[in-house]
C-alpha cells in the first residue's frame, strides 16, 4: 500500500513538472504540437485520475481544458499577444477566457474532492473554494511568465502593470467559469443532460 501511494505521488509530481516545463515552453511552440502535447496531456491525468483514485473525468470538462489552451495556441500562433491592441488586448481576452474554460473542471473536482471526505458542503462554498484555488494556480502561472522574462530570455510581461492586469482578468474569467460549472451541473442533473460520470 505504502509502496502504490509512492508511486502514485511520484507520478504526480512528474505530472505537474511536465506542465510547468510546457506553460514555460507554450508560446515558442507551434500549434500542431500544443495540440498533440495537451491532448496527450490530459489522457495521462485521466488515466492516473481512473488508475489511482477510481475517478473518471468527465469527458466533456476535459475537452473545455483543451479549447481553452488552444485559445493560448491560437494566439501566439497569429501573434495576437501585442502590448497595444485596443479595445481589449489578446493577452486579456485570453485569461478572462481560459479560466471561464477551466473553472468547470476546478469546480467538479472541489465537489468530489468534497464528496469523497463526506463534508456535505454546500454548492456556493465548494465554488468559493475552487474560485481560491484556480486563482492561486493564475497566480503561480504569472510566476512562471515571470521565470521566463528573467531567466529563459521570454517577453510576455508587458508593463508593470501587466501582472495585476492578467490576474484581474483571471478573476473575471473564475467567476464566469463559476457561473458556466453552475449551468453545466444543472444540465447534467436534468433528465435529458446527462453526460456521464
Amino acid at each position: 500500500m505504502r509502496q502504490r501511494r509512492g508511486t502514485a505521488t511520484a507520478v504526480a509530481a512528474v505530472i505537474v513538472a511536465v506542465g510547468v516545463a510546457f506553460l514555460l515552453n507554450t508560446p515558442y511552440l507551434s500549434v500542431g504540437f500544443n495540440s498533440v502535447f495537451v491532448t496527450a496531456y490530459l489522457g495521462a491525468i485521466y488515466w492516473y485520475a481512473r488508475a489511482h483514485f477510481g475517478v473518471r473525468i468527465p469527458l466533456p470538462l476535459l475537452a473545455l481544458v483543451l479549447v481553452a489552451l488552444q485559445v493560448d495556441a491560437l494566439g501566439n500562433y497569429f501573434h495576437l499577444y501585442t502590448p497595444d491592441a485596443k479595445p481589449i488586448r489578446y493577452d486579456e481576452f485570453a485569461h478572462l477566457f481560459v479560466q471561464a474554460l477551466i473553472m468547470p473542471m476546478i469546480v467538479w473536482l472541489a465537489q468530489r474532492f468534497s464528496d469523497s471526505q463526506q463534508l456535505r458542503l454546500p454548492p456556493s462554498l465548494v465554488a468559493f473554494f475552487a474560485g481560491t484555488t484556480m486563482f492561486s494556480i493564475s497566480a503561480l502561472y504569472e510566476i512562471i511568465e515571470l521565470w521566463d522574462d528573467k531567466y529563459f530570455g521570454g517577453h510576455r510581461i508587458w508593463s508593470v502593470m501587466d501582472t495585476a492586469e492578467d490576474l484581474q482578468w483571471d478573476l473575471c474569467g473564475i467567476v464566469l467559469g463559476i457561473l458556466l460549472a453552475r449551468v453545466v451541473r444543472q444540465r447534467r442533473a436534468s433528465p435529458l443532460g446527462s453526460v456521464g460520470n
